[in-house]
């Protein structure tokens, strides 16, 4: 603050918004450019005391009471929007993390990707300073996804910072956070570090999202006689950057009897790249991006299901090491995420002229969950 304080005897005016320094002056002109200068100063110091985000964030829920009032629905999430935001600015980053996760849905299912993926983003620094494995996790699925509208660079530093934090190592810190909550996030993901002996492992629904990989599951067949072995294929499609691997893949059916046969299990580590010449790697869970990876799975029906319907129940895809992190990514009945469900242009296909042999049109494929 300038001494002599130019500010002295502000809440004495005669008329408020005036300058105290120009009190009795008349002219557009101030009477003195260096207290001109100084008052001005003052005044911006002023405002930097003020934490601004505690005046807007009680008004901005009264206008989303309002919108809601009169079922405006898009400016309500608008203003959640920005309320997630005002949060985030005021360092209350759980506030803002939950009110943002409110509306993420609405932004998918209406296919909004470039606002949705602006909204991951601040997500995303939020669940990295509140030290939020969950949902950090959870947030870097959706924004290496085939719809995320970041920059090849950042969708590969977000899977370089899931690598990390799915091997127990603490993650680079987020673009665009201040220094002093990098710092107290740091501490934060370090405890959460060392509390880690026992193991931590957490289901994460992908029909509520967008992941990066993508599922489908059928029969070959829709029926088959009692002594012919039913046919199971899973079809995988990763749209990460880099080739990233997975520890485990389990399928579950209506009779349980049959899980222990639709089982691939991985003992490589997360980051561990195929090694061409090892055979017995064939038919490991390395998926590359782009590329589909189908998994055949056999088995006889017993004699109580002949006649019955066998159906696929969830299919479920492991990342991490069980015995130390891991994140089991969950889908209901034969695959699908939250754009195919809502999207019928998902199953039109894009490819122009015939696929070559050794590969698959994705759009081709389609989901048969059930059999007899």
């Amino acid at each position: 603050m300038p001494s002599p304080n130019p500010l002295e005897g502000a809440n004495n005016l005669d008329f408020f918004g005036q300058r105290p320094w120009r009190q009795g002056h008349q002219s557009i002109d101030p009477p003195d450019a260096q207290m001109e200068k100084e008052g001005i100063t003052a005044l911006q110091y002023q405002e930097l005391l003020v934490d601004h985000s505690w005046i807007i964030i009680p008004l901005l829920s009264s206008a989303v009471a309002q919108f809601k009032k009169y079922k405006s629905a898009r400016m309500k999430r608008f203003l959640m929007v920005q309320m997630g935001e005002e949060y985030y600015h005021a360092k209350d980053y759980s506030k803002g993390l939950t009110l943002l996760g409110r509306v993420t849905w609405d932004y998918r299912s209406e296919r909004w990707w470039s606002l949705l993926t602006s909204i991951l983003v601040t997500s995303l620094r939020c669940a990295y300073l509140v030290a939020s494995l969950e949902e950090y996790v959870t947030i870097s699925l959706e924004i290496m996804g085939r719809y995320s509208q970041s920059s090849p660079e950042e969708k590969t530093r977000v899977q370089m910072n899931l690598i990390r934090v799915m091997s127990n190592v603490p993650p680079e810190a987020e673009p665009g956070c201040s220094s002093e909550a990098v710092e107290q996030a740091k501490g934060l993901w370090k405890g959460d570090v060392t509390k880690a002996e026992q193991p931590k492992t957490f289901t994460l629904e992908m029909q509520n999202i967008v992941p990066f990989v993508e599922f489908k599951a059928c029969f070959s067949k829709n029926r088959f006689t009692a002594d012919v072995p039913i046919t199971l294929n899973v079809y995988i499609r990763p749209s990460c950057q880099f080739p990233i691997r997975f520890s485990k893949l389990s399928v579950q059916l209506s009779n349980p009897i049959y899980n222990a046969q639709c089982i691939v299990t991985d003992g490589q580590p997360i980051g561990e790249p195929i090694m061409p010449h090892d055979s017995d790697t064939t038919g490991d869970l390395y998926l590359i991006p782009n590329k589909v990876k189908v998994y055949t799975f056999q088995f006889i029906a017993v004699p109580e299901d002949v006649g019955k319907k066998i159906e696929i129940v969830s299919i479920s895809l492991s990342l991490g090491d069980e015995a130390n992190r891991c994140a089991h990514l969950h889908w209901s009945g034969g695959g699908g995420d939250a754009a195919s469900v809502t999207n019928i242009q998902e199953c039109v296909s894009k490819r122009r002229g015939e696929p070559k042999e050794e590969e698959l049109d994705w759009h081709l494929i389609k989901i048969e969950q059930a059999t007899r």
